[in-house]
């Protein structure tokens, strides 16, 4: 309306044709993306109401559609994990991928040589089964001379030390623990928690953008011990970082399987005030202290549910999970 040539100009040179208000994405390779207005909200099916506005995941998706040279692949890796738990996380995860110009797609590792060429990032979701010896080499190939990215959710129920050991030689160390807390009343019998509060925390890697935000962990969570002031792996370029602390009062209690429990400082882990439940390694190449050659990336959740397996993920569970495939992918 302000300038009809420069209209029509772009009109002829991309065959645009309107049709009410729309949003233009303009490649500089010539790729064009057209947005209809109606697509940035969702309306209530009965009466046409707007009930949610998604532009932002609408316009980061055409924005990366017009400015990458091809889709990103993320491999979702099976390992045990029940199929009527995979199938609603996959289906969760998948629509958020897509709208990061991702895609979706399952990976057995079991009798392959290597990871598939197209692999941007692993993503295993609290597989039950560990990693062979073989097959943990081949992760820690993709991951550290090829520079793949990795996202492990983690079952602490499950028995995983070749997986654990890749985790701990990177600064990352999982805890033979329970994550959870006790409530004690006048005249009532001191009730546990298990659904830990959770803080995002702030600084670089996938939390930069989501800072002091909170979400809950469902069901088992482990802790993690965090080596992020340690000589020797920060001498190897290795930095291991927290990314979630549990809420106040909580700890990682190692014999949670007993009736009665209390935190232990000579036994139990972190403290009732410092527990971390995830945490992110970056690796980058000897010497290159400001990662200019690029690096390494992984993220790591001491629960398997934080995508949950009964469609109920949280927003900020989301936000997470996105934000961590995008960093280890190095989309910053």
């Amino acid at each position: 309306s302000r300038s009809r040539s420069r209209l029509a100009e772009l009109k002829d040179q991309y065959q645009l044709r309107f049709g009410g208000d729309q949003i233009v994405i303009l490649g500089e390779t010539g790729r064009v993306k057209v947005i209809a207005a109606e697509e940035l909200v969702t309306r209530d099916s009965n009466s046409g109401r707007v009930i949610e506005f998604k532009g932002e995941e609408v316009l980061t998706s055409a924005l990366l559609e017009v400015t990458e040279q091809q889709q990103r692949k993320v491999y979702l890796v099976t390992g045990g994990r029940r199929a009527d738990e995979l199938v609603p996380i996959a289906q969760q995860i998948q629509p958020l991928a897509n709208a990061q110009n991702a895609r979706l797609e399952s990976l057995v590792l079991e009798g392959r040589q290597e990871i598939p060429e197209d692999a941007d990032a692993l993503f295993f979701p609290g597989n039950t089964t560990d990693l062979s010896a073989r097959e943990a080499e081949m992760v820690r190939n993709y991951w550290d001379a090829e520079r793949g990215g990795l996202v492990i959710f983690l079952d602490p129920g499950a028995e995983t030390p070749n997986f654990d050991e890749l985790l701990r030689e990177h600064g990352v160390a999982p805890n033979r623990d329970r994550v959870l807390s006790v409530i004690s009343l006048a005249g009532l019998a001191p009730r546990r928690i298990s659904d830990v509060p959770v803080a995002l925390m702030p600084g670089g890697g996938p939390t930069r953008d989501l800072p002091a935000l909170s979400a809950r962990l469902l069901g088992r969570t482990q802790s993690l011990n965090v080596l992020f002031e340690d000589d020797l792996l920060l001498s190897e370029n290795i930095r291991p970082r927290p990314l979630m602390v549990a809420g106040e009062g909580f700890w990682g209690e190692t014999e949670f399987q007993a009736e009665d429990i209390s935190f232990n400082p000579d036994l139990d882990n972190g403290s009732p005030n410092l527990v971390f439940t995830a945490a992110s390694v970056e690796k980058g190449m000897p010497g290159d202290t400001d990662l200019s050659e690029g690096s390494s990336r992984l993220v790591v959740v001491g629960n398997p549910n934080l995508i949950s397996p009964d469609g109920n993920t949280s927003k900020v569970a989301a936000d997470f999970t996105m934000a961590s495939l995008n960093w280890v992918m190095n989309r910053e």
